[in-house]
């Protein structure tokens, strides 16, 4: 059996005759100098060219797998939503985008939409309402802080914290009382 060769196309027809018996001859041999090129001498060179045409065209098609994997999972989540098949979709659209114009189109019913003044006036009675509660909370809070008791860090006359403490104790007194605590006493500073 005689190896498989490398097909490409150019572009011609197939309405061209069939090859004369010398031509045929001469595209026998140079598929057998071809081949002994690419799996001889430049069978490095071939190798490179070929993976990174195979890699380029690898990664094309892994990009347009992905993008598609996306474009499905935007199709169903938009046929979840509106609760149509895939295959009713595309009508559910143009029936969508019709209502879509025909309301734009429509002049807004007057009994079921708010005025302009009725609008306002909500408007100004719900900033009202959240400038007295601010106004409230501001106030509970400076009350709060007149409340509360001082604290020892802030004021004037309390002194040294660790005065009076076991730091101002020699080795020998820590020493005895540490004995004394051993024994069972409560000691206190």
């Amino acid at each position: 059996m005689s190896d498989p060769a490398l097909q490409t196309t150019t572009g011609e027809t197939d309405t061209e005759s069939a090859p004369v018996a010398g031509e045929s001859d001469r595209t026998s041999e140079r598929q057998k100098e071809f081949r002994a090129l690419m799996e001889g001498e430049y069978k490095d060179l071939f190798t490179a060219y070929f993976q990174e045409t195979f890699n380029r065209r690898f990664k094309e098609q892994k990009e347009m797998k992905e993008e598609l994997e996306r474009a499905r999972g935007t199709l169903a989540a938009l046929c979840t939503e509106l609760g149509v098949e895939k295959d009713h979709l595309p009508e559910t659209v143009r029936r969508i985008r019709e209502l879509a114009a025909t309301a734009q189109a429509a002049p807004p019913e007057k009994e079921n939409t708010p005025t302009q003044s009725e609008i306002c006036r909500q408007v100004e009675q719900a900033v009202e309402a959240a400038r007295l509660e601010t106004e409230q909370r501001l106030l509970e809070g400076i009350r709060a802080r007149g409340l509360r008791p001082s604290e020892s860090a802030l004021t004037v006359g309390e002194g040294d914290a660790l005065r009076g403490r076991a730091n101002g104790l020699s080795r020998a007194q820590r020493a005895d009382m540490a004995r004394r605590a051993a024994r069972g006493e409560h000691i206190k500073l």
